[in-house]
């Protein structure tokens, strides 16, 4: 009976030190939920700068070639 009381002490400390880690599970689960939030919304944000830059650069060489095809057409036919 002395070693069945003290498999249940043993077992009482073992169930609270899970609760305890399961707690701490949970908490570190929600941290982590957290940032995975913010670096999706850090991410997004650099997608959208990417799009912006990416579009200026092909907005600037089609007005590079225009002005380039421009000069040429008016150096051939001009003549």
């Amino acid at each position: 009976q002395r070693l069945e009381g003290e498999l249940r002490e043993v077992e009482m400390g073992l169930r609270g030190e899970i609760q305890r880690l399961e707690g701490e599970l949970r908490k570190t689960e929600a941290t982590l939920r957290g940032e995975i939030h913010r670096l999706d919304q850090k991410i997004e944000r650099a997608k959208v700068e990417l799009l912006k830059w990416t579009f200026g650069f092909w907005v600037g060489n089609i007005a590079v070639l225009s002005g380039i095809m421009f000069a040429l057409f008016r150096a051939f036919v001009g003549k």
